[in-house]
């Protein structure tokens, strides 16, 4: 009879359909390829410069960039790429000099080779959102 009475619950239980994963940013790595899809896709490129010995820098990827808000207005809107000036590495600093990047973190948004956006310092999930909301 308990049995019975669970199962009833169980169907009259509506199923959650709306239920969705969290959109997660999917970092690029490779500045030329970024750029290029870019282009291929009419969108603007976000350029994020960070180093793992850089506090604001990983503040902002594990909170503003992770808010759920900033995640889905990069998924839908921008080609992002993360630049990671913590090691040596040529190609990083070819990145860095490109885009005249002389403090960390910087945030730029690049559409067409026009600069729209460039932030160097930390920013809050909610200024991330509407600094990103300005972008068109």
């Amino acid at each position: 009879m308990k049995l019975a009475l669970v199962a009833v619950l169980l169907l009259a239980v509506p199923a959650r359909a709306d239920v969705s994963a969290p959109v997660k940013i999917t970092w690029r790595s490779d500045a030329r390829a970024a750029e290029r899809e870019a282009g291929k896709l009419k969108r603007p490129l976000l350029v994020f410069f960070s180093a793992e010995w850089c506090m604001p820098c990983k503040e902002m990827l594990a909170k503003s960039f992770a808010d759920p808000a900033v995640a889905d207005a990069i998924a839908r809107r921008f080609v992002p790429l993360l630049v990671d000036m913590t090691n040596d590495d040529e190609a990083a600093h070819a990145v860095a000099e490109r885009y005249r990047v002389r403090a960390m973190p910087t945030l730029l948004v690049v559409r067409g080779g026009d600069e729209r956006l460039r932030q160097e310092s930390y920013l809050a999930a909610a200024e991330l959102k509407a600094a990103l909301d300005r972008v068109r």
